[in-house]
C-alpha cells in the first residue's frame, strides 16, 4: 500500500492524463496514435490505482476542487488548471465522478472518448453520453453522488477548510522565503479562489474565524484575515471574478515582508517594513505588471489618503493611492487593530471599526471605509455584544449597520444557551446592544457561529 503522498501523486497522475485525454479528442480522431496513447496513459494510471490503492479508482471533480477516491487531492497551479478544465466538462454533462470499476486498456478509455465525440457532436445528446454504459468504466451523475458521498461539503466544511488551506499555504510561502527560496505566490491562488467562493455563499463563517483570537497569532494570520475582510467586502461590488482573485492575491501578499518577530513603531520602522515587503515582491520570479502592483500596495497601505495630514517628517508622497492601496489598507488597519501587540492589547471589532471611521478621509480613503463598514457592520459579525437586559449574544448577520441580527448565547442570569436569533432591526428599539464584549472571555464564539 502506498504512503499518503504516494497516493496523491498516483491521482495526480490519473487525473492529469485524464486531462490530456480529453483535451486531445477536441482535436484528434479516436483512430489517431496520440489520443490513443493518451487513453493507454490513463488505463495505466488508473490500474496503478486499483492495485495498489483500492478496488476503484475515482476521480471527483467540484467547484471546491478535486478528490481521488473522496479525498481531496493537494493540487499545484499547473495541475489545478488541468482540474478546473475537467470540471467545466464534466459538470456540463452532469457528471459527479468518472470511476474505473476493473483494469482497463487503452480501448475501454477510446470507447468513453468515442461515445463523448458522438454525443457532445452536432445532433448529438448529452444525456445520452451519461445514460452510456461501459463493461470497466462508471460514469456517476451528480444526484447519485450526492446521494452516496459520506463526505457533506457544508459551508460549515468548506469555510474551515478554505480559511485553514489559506493559513498552512501562505505559511509554506513565508517559510520558503525565509530559507531564501524564491517567492511564488501561485501557490495561495486555489485558496484564494476557494474563499471567494465561500465568501460568496458564506461571508459570515470566514468571519466568524477571522475574528478568533486564535487566529491573530501569527504573520500569516494577519495576511489569511486581510484577504478575508477584502474578498467579503469587494463580494457585493459585481467585479469579475478574476479581479477579486488578483485583489485577495493582492491582500494575502501585502504585508509577507513584515519582520513579525519583534513589533516595530513609528514611522521610520514603518518604513522600514514596508521596503522589505517591496523588496521580497520585487525580488519575486515574476517580472510582470501584476507583481509590481502589488509592491506599490504593500507601499501605499502606509500613505494616507489626505495628503495634508500625513505626519511630519514622512517621505514625500509621490503617487495618489491606487484602489487596491485604498481597500485593502483599511482591512489592514482593522486586522491590526484587532490583534494583541506588545504594546497595546487589542481592540474589540467595534472600538477597531470607530478608530478607522474617524480618520476616514484623513488616514482612509472615505468609500473604502463605508464598503467595509457596510459589510462588516459596526458590530461585525462574529463579534459578541451585550444586550441592555444582560443577555449576552453573537453577532450573526448585519443588515443594518447599527442593528444587526444576533444569536442569543447567554441568559441574563449567565447561563450559556443555544438561543433565538433575534433581529434588532425589527424590535422599534425595544431590545438594544449596550456594547461589545471580550468573546473569548464569554463564549465560544467561532462554536457557536460555525456549529
Amino acid at each position: 500500500m502506498s504512503e499518503p503522498g504516494g497516493i496523491q501523486a498516483l491521482f495526480h497522475e490519473y487525473l492529469r492524463a485524464l486531462f490530456v485525454l480529453f483535451k486531445s479528442s477536441f482535436v484528434y480522431e479516436t483512430n489517431n496514435r496520440a489520443l490513443i496513447q493518451s487513453a493507454g496513459r490513463v488505463a495505466t494510471a488508473a490500474n496503478v490505482i486499483r492495485n495498489d490503492v483500492a478496488d476503484i479508482a475515482s476521480i471527483e471533480l467540484g467547484a471546491d476542487g478535486a478528490y481521488g477516491n473522496r479525498t481531496l487531492l493537494k493540487l499545484d497551479p499547473a495541475t489545478y488548471d488541468q482540474a478546473d478544465y475537467l470540471y467545466a466538462i464534466t459538470s456540463t454533462l452532469g457528471l459527479a465522478a468518472i470511476e474505473a470499476l476493473d483494469d482497463t486498456e487503452a480501448q475501454d478509455w477510446v470507447d468513453l472518448v468515442a461515445a463523448f465525440k458522438q454525443c457532445v457532436g452536432p445532433g448529438g445528446s448529452i444525456e445520452d453520453f451519461v445514460a452510456t454504459t461501459f463493461p470497466r468504466i462508471r460514469l456517476v451523475p451528480g444526484a447519485v453522488a450526492a446521494a452516496t458521498n459520506v463526505l457533506a461539503l457544508t459551508n460549515r466544511f468548506r469555510a474551515l477548510r478554505a480559511y485553514a488551506t489559506t493559513v498552512i499555504a501562505i505559511g509554506e510561502l513565508l517559510d520558503a522565503m525565509h530559507e531564501g527560496h524564491a517567492l511564488r505566490p501561485l501557490r495561495i491562488k486555489r485558496p484564494l479562489q476557494e474563499l471567494i467562493s465561500v465568501a460568496d455563499e458564506a461571508a459570515p463563517l470566514l468571519l466568524a474565524l477571522a475574528h478568533a483570537k486564535r487566529h491573530k497569532l501569527r504573520l500569516q494570520h494577519h495576511l489569511t484575515n486581510t484577504a478575508v475582510f477584502v474578498v467579503c467586502a469587494t463580494r457585493s461590488l459585481g467585479l469579475p471574478r478574476a479581479l477579486r482573485c488578483s485583489l485577495g492575491l493582492t491582500a494575502a501578499l501585502h504585508d509577507i515582508g513584515r519582520d513579525d518577530t519583534r513589533e516595530l513603531g513609528g514611522i521610520a520602522a514603518e518604513r522600514a517594513s514596508a521596503l522589505t515587503t517591496v523588496r521580497a515582491l520585487v525580488g519575486a520570479p515574476y517580472a510582470s505588471s501584476q507583481m509590481l502592483e502589488r509592491a506599490v500596495v504593500a507601499n501605499e497601505i502606509r500613505r494616507w489618503v489626505d495628503v495634508t495630514a500625513e505626519p511630519t517628517g514622512d517621505d514625500a508622497y509621490p503617487t495618489q493611492l491606487g484602489a487596491a492601496a485604498r481597500v485593502i489598507a483599511v482591512a489592514h488597519a482593522y486586522s491590526r487593530l484587532t490583534t494583541p501587540r506588545a504594546e497595546r492589547g487589542s481592540l474589540l471589532p467595534d472600538e477597531a471599526l470607530r478608530f478607522i471611521m474617524r480618520e476616514a478621509g484623513r488616514r482612509y480613503d472615505a468609500v473604502a471605509v463605508k464598503l467595509f463598514v457596510n459589510t462588516l457592520g459596526i458590530y461585525p459579525v462574529g463579534s459578541t455584544v451585550a444586550l441592555a437586559d444582560g443577555r449576552i449574544a453573537l453577532v450573526v448577520e448585519c443588515n443594518d449597520a447599527h442593528e444587526p441580527v444576533v444569536k442569543i448565547v447567554r441568559t441574563g442570569q449567565g447561563q450559556i444557551v443555544d438561543g433565538e436569533l433575534v433581529d434588532l432591526s425589527t424590535m422599534g428599539g425595544a431590545v438594544t446592544i449596550a456594547n461589545s464584549v471580550d468573546a473569548e472571555s464569554t463564549i465560544n464564539a467561532p462554536a457557536f457561529l460555525l456549529g
